[in-house]
């Protein structure tokens, strides 16, 4: 037999070797990171104040100090230390290009800590973010890395993540990891709501809140079957277990099915962090806002570009029902919707159920009936108000609800209604319309109008009726709506000029229809206000990019620098949001994330400083005492890191902040020199108020003062 050649061999063996190391490495299990439990606290994707949970939450039981592990290996790229959000970090690069990363740490391990403490040292502050090459910290799997703890925001626990190679969060649990978990999740109720003025959910056009009875382990139903008419969406308010832990868990997929068709599936696993703020279109922020649950949308809305759907389309898991299952000419559209998304069905009843799993396929089920029509509402006449109320003197107020694309109008009387009255409507430019009703009690009737950016504004509402006399009662109302186009850049300006709402083309996710109005200023609360409160509306609509919030300094005013716009959270809280200043057109500015209420309240407090230690003229043996104090401000609140300083001897020393406990401390390297000493705290708030304390100590390591 011929011998091949020595050097066709080693190209061989190379190519063997280089196949089986990379099967090698595929097939090396990823180690589960701490040895503090396998429990968790926190799931994938569950839902943040405008972000999604991008990892999972390991149970430390409120202790810290276990130690973290490389689940594979790597090296450690990147070593971030803060006061705030993720605290003390470790990320470490896997051998597949994946990074995980270890937050919430007490301590980096020592090698790691050294060179934390360098780059520290080198910019002499407490806050740093190191990038590594990759042969500066090689590891093995199983290395230790750190230890748990509580740096940052939150409680003890270990906040672990995963990320691709493009660096996308994806779902741990998808590298083999198992915890305990044989429980479905827990539905609470679901939520059903039309989406435009001909669409109705049981004769109404609020989103229906409906409850679900269960009938054993993961089934659940209606009780009833629900009306509904033209264009509905779903939602589920819904929570995971796990077994021995009362924490509730975000669930990992949801599926609506109409009759045996799957109008939509979400699957949490993997989304961008560029699209992290979409956390707020994924779940119904409305109701949240509205403090009426926390809800998944079994449907994709408008502006959503999130992965973790079924089908790209906007409005895909929307439903509408119609006579035509034809796709309509443009003109005959509603000009609000793309018809690409949603599923078209022909008036009937249909069952339907939604289906939710956890990451295990332990799974809930609800089932339930719709009774739909296509959009069918009463045709309005003069004549239906021709009939005569029991009374006389019949007045209405006028509440009116605004949704995504209509508003919803309740006229209620002070007299129950014997027929109903007719409403009219109008734009600036446009001709009257009648507005179909339905009753709303024995009182009260309600409408809707549809909302659309190229109608003029404001809007107009009259309202007919006759009473058991024969004489006719005539009510109107003016919306003063502005729209602003999805898109397009537009400055708002306050009734009274004195305030600027600047959108950029990335601000909406939507066309925004905003109302404003001015408030009388708080009373009985304990803020000095400047100038006047305004109110902006929709608070229950998020914003993408956000807005530039204007607000003019009054003329009077002469200490501008210590005022900053706030907003009201709750009854009689108010919030520090920003106080970008600019004096040459005395202006405060800061962006902002949602609409609400604003104002300038001027902050003229100084920082507190509480707590000290060591205590002023105290007598030490310990040479490494822990200098600490409990630093507190309560109305713009303490600027950032170079701003809280604590100094040893007239030396600025690095000192770490505990947001939840308002701990400034520091505990010295090196053994301090017998002798006196002196710690001095120092503090300033976002408008320049300012603060220091001193303490004196002596240091005697033989139990002697010197």
């Amino acid at each position: 037999m011929r011998k091949l050649p020595y050097r066709m061999v080693m190209i061989g063996c190379l190519i063997v070797w280089l196949f089986s190391s990379v099967e090698q490495s595929a097939a090396q299990p990823y180690l589960w990171p701490t040895n503090a439990s396998r429990a968790l606290t926190s799931s994938f994707g569950e839902s943040r104040p405008g972000r999604f949970h991008a990892g999972i939450d390991v149970k430390t039981w409120g202790k810290v100090g276990y130690p973290i592990i490389a689940v594979r290996d790597g090296y450690v790229s990147r070593l971030r230390v803060s006061p705030f959000g993720y605290g003390r970090v470790v990320y470490l690069t896997l051998d597949t290009g994946e990074v995980v990363v270890y937050a919430h740490l007490s301590r980096f391990g020592e090698a790691l800590d050294a060179a934390v403490l360098a780059e520290q040292e080198r910019r002499n502050r407490f806050s740093i973010d190191l990038w590594l090459n990759k042969d500066d910290f090689a590891v093995k799997r199983g290395d230790v890395l750190g230890y748990t703890g509580q740096s940052g925001v939150g409680f003890p626990h270990l906040h672990f993540e995963m990320r691709d190679a493009q660096g996308h969060p994806i779902n741990p649990l998808s590298k083999g990891y198992v915890v305990d978990d044989t429980l479905p999740p827990t539905v609470r109720g679901i939520s059903i709501q039309p989406l435009d003025a001909q669409s109705t959910v049981e004769n109404d056009w609020r989103p229906a809140l409906i409850s679900v009875t269960a009938d054993g382990k993961g089934s659940y139903r209606l009780q009833k079957p629900v009306a509904v008419s033209g264009k509905i969406a779903f939602g589920l308010n819904a929570f995971d277990g796990m077994d021995g832990i009362t924490n509730k868990f975000g669930t990992y997929k949801n599926q609506l099915w109409i009759g045996e068709q799957l109008i939509f599936q979400a699957t949490y696993d993997r989304f961008p962090y560029s699209l992290n703020q979409q956390a707020d279109l994924d779940r119904d922020y409305r109701l949240r806002a509205l403090d009426l649950g926390a809800f998944y949308k079994l449907f994709r809305d408008m502006g959503n570009q999130l992965w973790f759907y079924s089908s790209a389309e906007p409005y895909s898991g929307a439903v509408w029902f119609t006579d035509s299952l034809e796709t309509p000419s443009a003109d005959a559209q509603d000009a609000v919707f793309s018809a690409a998304g949603f599923v078209k069905l022909l008036p009937g009843r249909y069952p339907f159920r939604i289906v939710t799993s956890d990451y295990w396929g332990n799974e809930s089920i609800v089932r339930g009936e719709l009774i739909a029509q296509a959009p069918s509402l009463p045709a309005m006449s003069p004549k239906m108000a021709a009939l005569h109320a029991s009374d006389n003197e019949v007045q209405f107020k006028l509440r009116t609800d605004y949704y995504d694309h209509f508003i919803r109008l309740e006229l209620q009387a002070n007299k129950d209604l014997q027929a109903l009255p007719v409403l009219t409507g109008w734009s600036s430019r446009g001709r009257r319309q009648n507005i179909p009703l339905l009753p709303n009690g024995p009182s009260g009737v309600v409408g809707a109008w549809n909302l659309h950016r190229q109608i003029a504004y404001p809007l107009f509402f009259e309202l007919s009726y006759w009473d058991g006399a024969g004489n006719q009662t005539m009510q109107s109302w003016i919306l003063p709506v502005i729209p602003v186009a999805q898109g397009s850049q537009k400055t708002i300006k306050s009734e009274d000029q004195q305030v600027k709402l600047a959108f950029n083309s990335g601000s909406l996710y939507r066309d925004l229809y905003l109302r404003q109005q001015i408030l009388d200023k708080a009373a009985n609360l304990p803020y000095d206000f400047v100038g006047r409160i305004y109110r902006f509306d929709p608070m229950d609509v998020p914003l993408n990019n956000g807005i530039d919030l204007i607000l003019q300094i009054p003329e009077a005013e002469e200490r501008p620098e210590q005022l900053g716009i706030y907003t009201r959270v709750g009854d009689k809280r108010w919030v520090f949001l920003g106080n970008r200043l600019d004096a040459e057109k005395r202006t405060i500015t800061t962006r902002v994330r949602g609409l609400g209420e604003f104002c300038l309240i001027r902050d003229s407090e100084k920082p507190d400083i509480s707590g000290m230690a060591p205590a002023d003229s105290s007598r030490l043996t310990d040479d490494r005492p822990v200098l600490q104090a409990i630093v507190v401000d309560t109305l713009s609140g303490l600027k950032n890191e170079p701003h809280m300083a604590i100094y040893l001897d007239g030396v600025r020393v690095i000192a770490e902040y505990d947001p939840e406990s308002k701990q400034l401390f520091y505990r010295p390297r090196r053994p301090l020199a017998p002798g006196r000493h002196e710690m001095r705290v120092v503090l300033e708030d976002y408008c320049g108020n300012t603060s220091s304390k001193t303490h004196l100590f002596w240091i005697d390591r033989n139990g002697k003062t010197n």
